[in-house]
């Protein structure tokens, strides 16, 4: 690990900053030091995270540049107004056929064009994203677009969730929020949407790799469109960032300690 550069491994439940300041309690000695983190990762991510140290934040640009890996597990069958698991969800019902999803995939690479999800930090007259979705002001904005290169799609597997796997699984990782995202009420609205709900509900996990600016979340959005099927991001891992990958991490010894 590089004194300028500290790559980490944020866990899921930490936003960015939680996870930088989890980070600095484990090194008291470099107290009086300069650090920011250097590219989002969501709450409900997990995976590599840089930290730019004193002399390195004036590379800071740089390094939010430099091209990506993750590995997402892809849900469809629903929509959320977040693009992911933590939105209030609907349910869309059909579920596509697997040799269409391995289709559409492999569309995905090149120039990829999508509009930034609303509940995203980028800022608009002042106010992130978020703020205005969750002031119900969306038509007051426009949101803009962004094309980003994703060189890479790999198909690596699929699964088949039950409602009470699903519901199980989501109150695990809520569970891991260090902080309120309105997790309460969307479980509410996972627990009446899939009560007494005998589907099943395909999922695929991908590895991607992309440029930097990728959000994952808004591709499992459009491969949903494309199908006619709905989807959204379950899981996501970030495994590269640049040069750094997971081996190279620092774990934060996650707890349930509010930050």
């Amino acid at each position: 690990m590089s004194y300028l550069l500290a790559p980490i491994y944020k866990p899921i439940g930490y936003t960015p900053l939680q996870a930088l300041n989890k980070w600095r309690l484990q090194h008291k000695d470099w107290d009086g030091l300069k650090m920011t983190y250097t590219g989002r990762l969501d709450p409900m991510a997990e995976g590599v995270m840089l930290i730019a140290i004193d002399e390195a934040l004036q590379d800071q640009s740089k390094y939010q540049k430099l091209g990506k890996t993750y590995q997402a597990e892809i849900l469809f069958g629903f929509t959320t107004d977040s693009y992911d698991a933590l939105g209030l969800p609907k349910e869309v019902i059909k579920q596509p056929i697997l040799e269409g999803v391995k289709k559409e995939v492999a569309s995905l690479v090149g120039d990829f064009k999508f509009s930034l999800p609303p509940f995203s930090s980028y800022k608009i007259k002042g106010k992130r994203l978020f703020w205005w979705a969750l002031q119900n002001r969306l038509a007051e904005i426009v949101i803009p677009q962004k094309t980003v290169l994703l060189n890479r799609l790999d198909f690596l597997s699929t699964k088949n969730y039950t409602a009470d796997q699903l519901i199980n699984l989501l109150i695990d990782k809520f569970s891991r929020l260090q902080t309120d995202l309105r997790q309460e009420t969307i479980l509410q609205q996972w627990h009446k949407l899939l009560l007494e709900n005998s589907n099943q509900f395909l999922s695929v996990n991908l590895e991607i790799d992309c440029s930097s600016g990728t959000y994952i979340r808004s591709l499992a959005k459009e491969l949903g469109r494309r199908l006619a099927s709905g989807a959204i991001l379950l899981s996501l891992v970030r495994t590269r960032v640049g040069e750094y990958s997971i081996k190279d991490c620092e774990e934060i010894e996650a707890d349930n300690a509010k930050l």
